[in-house]
């Protein structure tokens, strides 16, 4: 049995502020013009080495070199701590883009983005912002923040949520501070995330975590399927599964209406949410890794 791909840690700075990372490589040589390779973009909140390494690992066995890192201000990356704008993170991604390109190893004109969940939102918006990202696959991604953090709450909810934001946005110019929250009161749980959020941060202490209000009106303004609707055409790959309650369906199906370049729409049926980063985790990679390997110009 052969021995499990172990990563490298890497460090790199995205505006000034220091970004660790796993870079997973491929066994052997690199081929020549480097190996293709894969930004795996994590969700919301998380850390680099919760959820992302079985994805990365997956990559890196199959000849891509792979890379995870914490987003600014999470984990073991620098920047003000629990900062959760989806701006900063964009940037992340397109920072850890020019770290891949930059190194010998790796072809510079074959790397794309695997994001999940609101990692997937940052994907879209990344991939619309720089032309490097080749092709793109997100899963059970929002592509647009204010119709996804109503869709969990009822109308009077909604109302008053949005009055709390706000309130806060004063808040922050009276006195530079925002109010700080449960990550849960923003992004509302179902029970299945409510569960996984449990057994997280049981595992892994470091995840736990509070986030600025200032987080929510930046997620409410974060609609990065117009960014890419508004994008030259590149590939993309739209992955959802049936029985998300945290992220509907149909939000998958409104990114693939208005992704712009060849694309391809995957449903799983009989899959909850969180199940992409386990129970259905082959079953994207039995979509993604093709597709990759297509828009890649990558042999199989």
């Amino acid at each position: 049995m052969r021995k499990e791909i172990a990563p490298i840690i890497v460090t790199f700075f995205s505006s000034g502020q220091k970004i660790v990372g796993d870079l997973y490589l491929p066994r052997g040589k690199a081929p020549k013009g480097g190996f293709p390779a894969i930004v795996c973009a994590h969700g919301y909140g998380g850390i680099r080495r919760t959820t992302t390494p079985p994805t990365a690992r997956a990559y890196a066995e199959a000849g891509f070199a792979a890379l995870i890192f914490d987003y600014r201000g999470f984990g073991e990356s620098g920047g003000d701590r629990w900062r959760l704008l989806p701006r900063f993170e964009v940037e992340d991604v397109r920072s850890a883009v020019t770290f891949l390109g930059s190194d010998s190893r790796i072809n510079p004109d074959k790397i794309a983005i695997h994001g999940s969940s609101f990692g997937g939102a940052v994907a879209l918006a990344a991939t619309a912002a720089d032309s490097r990202i080749k092709a793109m696959v997100c899963s059970v991604a929002m592509g647009n923040g204010r119709r996804w953090l109503q869709s969990l709450r009822r109308h009077w909810e909604w109302v008053e949520f949005e009055r709390e934001v706000a309130a806060d946005r004063v808040e922050r110019v009276k006195t530079g501070k925002s109010r700080m929250v449960d990550p849960y009161y923003i992004m509302v749980s179902d029970r299945y995330s409510e569960a996984r959020h449990v057994k997280l941060s049981s595992e892994f202490p470091e995840r736990k975590f509070q986030l600025p209000l200032e987080s929510a009106e930046a997620i409410m303004e974060f609609a990065p399927e117009d960014e890419a609707a508004a994008a030259p055409p590149r590939p993309g790959l739209i992955i959802g599964v049936g029985n998300d309650y945290l992220v509907a369906e149909s939000e998958s199906r409104t990114i693939y209406a208005k992704w712009p370049g060849p694309k391809r729409l995957v449903i799983l049926a009989g899959f909850h949410h969180h199940d992409v980063y386990n129970a259905a985790r082959s079953l994207i990679l039995a979509e993604s890794l093709p597709f990759l390997r297509e828009h890649l110009d990558v042999p199989g």
